[in-house]
């Protein structure tokens, strides 16, 4: 998979089958007195991730570790789940704005953008909308996603606006290229990504604080797909990434084998989602 900082990226061994990943969110109960029950949860959650690798070899094992101790800066780690690279590589809170009404971070501006029902379900869109209003001023909080080599990222937006609300800048190592503006979708369409850009290391997708104006978010749509492979059609796929991570504590590694100078080790990683916070 392909694992790094911005500053540097590589492919490292898909970890072992079965890794732990839990979505974490605040929550509380309450015990009435006349014995019924009261929920309280966010809205919001992070992720953590618990990854293993057995049967390493040194050199393997430094390619994980080394990210932990600071080799490659003390930047936020990336990586592109193999599950979700085809489904939808947004964290939950871009794939469905309405979140940012609620209590995730919202995606542009100092005050929650107004929240409001949609109830067209023909594509399984989500069943709020949220609405944005930006200016020159407005302050955006980009996203970035890493793109391997051979790979193309597709986007799609769903919901109504104005042209080039949404800006998705491609990068290639440190340097911006030509935004790209994806043509907003509607919520009935089976097409779930219309806009592609390959040949880069990376994008960052933000809303366009050059507009002025307001613009409807239901739903997005990032995938990670083999450059020439055609998109799949059908309805909407709910975030199955993150906003970046951080190491929770540091690697533990664990010889496996040692024997006539080979040596064969184990490393286990914790991941937290930390990006969307920081």
């Amino acid at each position: 998979m392909w694992f790094g900082t911005r500053a540097y990226m590589q492919t490292v061994r898909d970890p072992d089958v079965s890794p732990d990943y839990e979505v974490v969110g605040w929550g509380e109960t309450t015990q009435y007195l006349n014995g019924g029950l009261g929920v309280s949860a966010s809205a919001t959650a992070h992720r953590e991730y618990t990854i293993s690798w057995s049967s390493l070899t040194r050199d393997q094992v430094r390619q994980i570790t080394d990210y932990a101790d600071g080799v490659y800066g003390t930047g936020l780690i990336y990586w592109l789940d193999p599950v979700a690279m085809d489904k939808n590589v947004l964290p939950q809170s871009w794939a469905t704005p309405a979140l940012g009404g609620r209590d995730a971070v919202p995606l542009a501006g100092n005050v929650r953008p107004p929240v409001f029902s949609q109830s067209d379900q023909s594509q399984g869109y989500p069943t709020e909308s949220a609405e944005y209003t930006m200016s020159g001023a407005t302050v955006v909080r980009p996203l970035f996603i890493p793109v391997p080599s051979g790979y193309t990222a597709w986007f799609g937006v769903h919901g109504s606006s104005a042209t080039n609300f949404v800006k998705v800048t491609p990068y290639t190592g440190a340097s911006a290229g030509t935004p790209v503006y994806p043509a907003i979708l509607g919520v009935n369409t089976t097409t779930r990504v219309n806009t592609s850009v390959s040949s880069v290391t990376g994008i960052q997708l933000s809303l366009n604080n050059g507009v002025t104006g307001s613009g409807i978010l239901t739903g997005m749509i990032v995938q990670i797909l083999p450059t020439g492979a055609t998109p799949a059609t059908g309805g909407f796929i709910s975030g199955q990434g993150h906003s970046g991570c951080r190491f929770i504590g540091r690697p533990t590694v664990v010889p496996e084998t040692v024997a006539s100078g080979l040596e064969v080790l184990s490393v286990t990683a914790k991941l937290g989602e930390v990006g969307a916070w920081e």
